[in-house]
């Protein structure tokens, strides 16, 4: 019997219970027996790239829908041919926005599969914004009145308006940005990839002003959040407004106190935001090319995703299954379907792995020195003397 390793990301911890009758299915079918490892999202970009460098290690996995030019980069892929997608199912049958994350700048291989689609939410208190006099219809509309929230509910007397999302999302905090940067008409870098632009304007105003929407608090509550390493202010009900995806909110169900359960709030992001997701890859050392493929054209069905998908909270990005995800109970899956049909994502460059992580680490620093004194911080010298250095090295890097 041939066996296959398939790796999946830690969606939640009963990723392996969820998928195990899927994959048992699978093998009934196919004779094929799949063993599941999975990979923490702090430790899985890492441990992919291990695979890579070493040419051993599972043979189909799913990864982040960023990750593919850094895999691609090091010859660790094996392409999908015409054949190949012809099987599985037409480009046009996936959401355009996750189609994209398969290829990569000024190359038409096709090297990943779209698996699961995924989006951030702004999660608020109904009840605390009430009792603010917001109107939760309009609080969200624009980035100029997401920051008039949070100013609003700080004159309220909230200590917390708003959880920012560099204290406990290493990645998030990038994502979100991009509402505000996308949305101001600016970009990180080139469409080349050849130069990283969010240094220069209007990408360091519209840094600011998401900085800005986070800093609606005293210092002794913004080193609250830090001293607590996030630890569920949001969730107690010591937060009013926080960012996150939707396994944010469902892994955190049995944590959230009643009165934050009763006025959960969800809300789309505004303009122009980031897209992402998951894709499933194919390793070039597999040995079971064929049986490798059948696991990817299985797992990317229609009628076996939707299976998995709402369990990690996410929805598979065919236009057939966003279609049916607004009918789901629950007003965010509507939002979500929507979001993921009116976001972007990054543009694919070979290197935007290393801008990726490089401009995370940048902005989890501004955000700690911003809240070492979140009032006194001259905001333009802050992002400036942050982001400057770290955009020059890229820099130089990018244009080689």
């Amino acid at each position: 019997m041939v066996e296959l390793e398939l790796s999946m990301m830690l969606h939640h911890q009963q990723v392996k219970e969820v998928m195990k009758p899927l994959l048992d299915e699978f093998e009934r079918q196919t004779r094929v027996r799949v063993h599941l490892q999975t990979y923490d999202w702090s430790v899985g970009r890492s441990e992919l790239n291990r695979v890579a460098l070493y040419h051993h290690g599972p043979d189909v996995s799913e990864i982040g829908s960023t990750w593919a030019g850094d895999l691609i980069a090091m010859n660790a892929l094996r392409p999908f041919s015409a054949a190949d997608i012809a099987r599985i199912g037409k480009p046009e049958d996936f959401l355009p926005t996750s189609w994209e994350t398969c290829h990569i700048l000024g190359d038409p291989t096709t090297w990943c599969i779209p698996l699961l689609g995924d989006c951030y939410f702004i999660y608020y208190r109904k009840d605390i914004l009430a009792k603010a006099g917001i109107d939760e219809t309009t609080a969200f509309s624009t980035h100029a009145a997401m920051e008039q929230t949070a100013a609003q509910l700080e004159q309220a007397g909230v200590e917390i308006p708003v959880l920012p999302i560099f204290s406990y999302d290493r990645h998030g905090s990038l994502h979100t940005l991009a509402s505000w940067v996308w949305s101001a008409g600016g970009d990180f870098y080139t469409a080349d990839g050849k130069r990283v632009l969010f240094d220069a304007s209007p990408n360091i105003e519209a840094i600011q002003a998401f900085f800005r929407f986070h800093a609606h608090l005293s210092t002794a509550s913004a080193k609250r959040i830090y001293a607590s390493a996030n630890g569920g202010l949001y969730e107690n009900g010591e937060a009013a407004i926080t960012l996150g995806t939707l396994t944010y909110q469902q892994g955190s169900s049995s944590r959230i106190a009643p009165i934050v359960k009763e006025n959960w709030g969800v809300a789309g992001l505004p303009g122009t935001h980031f897209v992402g997701g998951t894709n499933l890859i194919v390793w070039k050392h597999t040995r079971y090319e064929e049986a490798a493929l059948d696991l990817v054209q299985y797992l990317t069905d229609p009628a076996v995703s939707v299976q998995f998908a709402s369990s990690f909270s996410k929805i598979p990005p065919r236009h057939m299954l966003l279609s049916r995800a607004s009918l789901l109970p629950g007003t965010e899956w509507a939002i979500m379907a929507d979001s993921l049909r009116s976001g972007r994502t990054y543009h694919p460059i070979p290197l935007l792995g290393l801008i990726e992580d490089r401009l995370s680490t940048a902005l989890l620093m501004a955000g700690r020195k911003l809240y070492e004194n979140p009032k006194g911080n001259n905001l333009n010298q802050l992002l400036r003397e942050t982001l400057t250095p770290i955009a020059h090295k890229l820099n130089l890097t990018l244009e080689r």
